[in-house]
């Protein structure tokens, strides 16, 4: 490759500036988007004759090294709006009248609907992905925005108070997510 490249530049340093800049030996193509298209199926690219142009137009067109036009890159990242505890229960006590969600309460909760694990589970991934997600990185999970509504949902329509759910979770009842959907 080097080679090539090394031959590539020889030659070209050995043509004459006339020839060089002739455009019967050569094309040079300069892109500058078009940013008013008057019909939807033309192209964003316009060709120029270099021939057909003057002094002046050929001068600019010289100076003219390149265009940069800003573009927003997206990078994938994990758990992208994805929330930690924390977080969920402040958007869910934001949403609640009458009831408080504690951090203590969000685990009788999670506990009762199986969202996720117990601590030290030898499954840690084994989750309703579609509210809660394994972060193996951080040890720790994660929630998602449709947890959050469940839980304004659940709290604000269910009949049990805080105690009557801490008890079913201490007697390992389980309750189905299915039951109190969002209709």
């Amino acid at each position: 490759m080097k080679d090539l490249m090394t031959y590539i530049k020889n030659y070209r340093n050995s043509l004459t500036e006339d020839v060089y800049s002739s455009q019967e030996y050569s094309i040079k193509l300069i892109q500058i988007p078009k940013i008013s298209n008057t019909n939807r199926a033309e192209e964003a690219i316009e060709y120029v004759r270099w021939d057909e142009l003057n002094e002046q137009e050929k001068e600019t067109y010289e100076k003219l090294v390149g265009l940069i036009k800003d573009k927003r890159v997206v990078v994938e990242a994990s758990n992208v709006k994805r929330l930690k505890p924390s977080e969920v229960i402040k958007r869910v006590n934001k949403n609640l009248q009458d009831k408080k969600l504690t951090s203590n309460l969000h685990v009788v909760i999670y506990k009762l609907f199986s969202i996720r694990p117990p601590n030290g589970s030898d499954d840690p991934f084994d989750t309703k992905t579609e509210f809660c997600l394994y972060d193996e990185t951080h040890n720790d999970y994660v929630y998602e925005e449709s947890w959050i509504e469940f839980l304004v949902h659940f709290l604000q329509t269910c009949e049990f108070s805080a105690e009557n759910l801490r008890d079913m979770e201490r007697q390992n009842q389980k309750l189905k997510i299915e039951d109190y959907r969002i209709e």
